[in-house]
């Protein structure tokens, strides 16, 4: 295997270390790299599982890491105060922070389209900015966001195993097939065959 140096060099340059950069750089390009799920990132880095407090370490950095590479977008439910949409690549799901429910809403597809016309507001899809500086605290939150919203997401970035284990479930969950289109091309040749 080939240790990619510019994937290697874009991961240290986002604060990842020199160990972590060079397994992770290990033949993945940069296309690669920035579509692992939390779980895929920790059994790259990973040598040894065991003592709890070392898991959860590994575990608050490995998302550390995830979210300074990855964008994790968010939007609240106007009619629901206790539900969060959260989207990574192609996946939604709704999330309940109060009781830890999740529930797959399909694919993601159209998020991030709104902000293209508009400020970002919390009731549109949003994307929760960090910084190797800041650790699991957003640096950038929509500016309507209201103390409820904030007590909300804050708090759910802030528990490492918490994501943790959301993220792995929603990165387990089966996208659907997308129903392909049908032409009139096609039913003349279903029809006429």
């Amino acid at each position: 295997m080939v240790v990619k140096s510019a994937t290697k060099k874009r991961l240290m340059d986002l604060g990842f270390s020199d160990d972590w950069a060079h397994k992770l750089a290990d033949d993945r390009k940069w296309e690669d790299v920035i579509t692992l799920w939390p779980s895929e990132i920790k059994d790259i880095v990973s040598v040894f599982v065991g003592e709890t407090e070392w898991e959860q370490n590994q575990k608050r950095d490995v998302m550390l890491k995830w979210l300074l590479l990855n964008q994790l977008d968010v939007k609240f439910d106007r009619n629901n105060k206790g539900i969060i949409s959260l989207a990574f690549e192609d996946k939604e799901i709704e999330y309940s922070p109060q009781n830890g429910s999740v529930r797959f809403i399909g694919n993601a597809t159209f998020r991030g389209l709104g902000s293209l016309f508009s400020a970002p507001t919390v009731f549109k899809w949003f994307t929760t900015s960090f910084s190797q500086h800041t650790g699991l605290t957003p640096i950038k939150l929509p500016a309507d966001i209201e103390e409820w919203q904030r007590d909300i997401i804050v708090p759910m970035f802030a528990n490492p195993t918490k994501l943790y284990k959301l993220l792995d479930r929603m990165s387990k969950m089966e996208t659907p097939v997308a129903a392909q289109s049908i032409n009139r091309a096609d039913i003349i040749d279903i029809l006429f065959s």
